[in-house]
């Protein structure tokens, strides 16, 4: 899943990102971080730190800016961003960049006593 979503926006940003001239510096500041969150995404690296600052990117291009429609935003939905939040929500997995440098969190719920 995480793979999926990190391919979908490395792809939907890279047309934009290799041809820089069709497009508004903010439509591409857009599509670098879309494709920065991407990459992320596939590699499984800061997770958290780059679903969250994905979903306020989106959120504040809806809120702030309507009439900017660059396309990507197409992509970029509510829908999309429901499930990057779901997806942060869970964790990297046990394959991923952040697994390997800060070990895996096992959760221990000590039993009850009856006393």
């Amino acid at each position: 899943m995480r793979a999926a979503i990190g391919m979908t926006f490395v792809i939907q940003s890279s047309p934009a990102l290799l041809e820089p001239q069709g497009s508004n510096p903010a439509g591409w500041a857009l599509d670098a971080l879309v494709f920065v969150v991407g990459a992320s995404f596939i590699l499984g690296l800061l997770m958290p730190l780059a679903g969250a600052l994905l979903a306020l990117t989106i959120l504040s291009f809806r809120l702030w800016h309507p009439a900017f429609d660059p396309g990507l935003l197409d992509a970029l939905t509510l829908k999309t961003m429901v499930t990057v939040v779901g997806v942060v929500l869970l964790g990297p997995g046990a394959y991923s960049a952040d697994a390997h440098l800060f070990g895996r969190r096992k959760i221990i719920i000590p039993r009850a006593t009856n006393s």
